[in-house]
């Protein structure tokens, strides 16, 4: 797949800006100021239990050898290396 399969701008939600339906459900996570000062543009995650999570879709499915871009701005307080930022919910 050669083409954008979610975008997510966070303009006051998660929701998937490219039209395909990826919304983002959010898990006690709390919207903030962007690094611009625009407020509602980012969130703010506690590092213990909130998150954003993402339906499985076809369009997500990343297979062996296949390659994907990612792309985010992230600011932690602190850096634990027992903690993460992405994880997949497959089994």
């Amino acid at each position: 797949m050669d083409s954008l399969v979610a975008w997510y701008p966070f303009c006051g939600d998660a929701h998937d800006e490219t039209g395909n339906g990826h919304n983002g459900i959010i898990n006690g996570a709390t919207l903030t100021t962007d690094r611009f000062g625009n407020s509602n543009s980012a969130f703010s995650f506690n590092g213990l239990n909130d998150s954003i999570a993402v339906q499985d879709a076809l369009g997500l499915n990343i297979q062996n050898g296949e390659s994907f871009s990612a792309a985010l701005w992230l600011k932690s307080d602190t850096l634990n290396s027992g903690k993460y930022f992405y994880r997949s919910m497959r089994a």
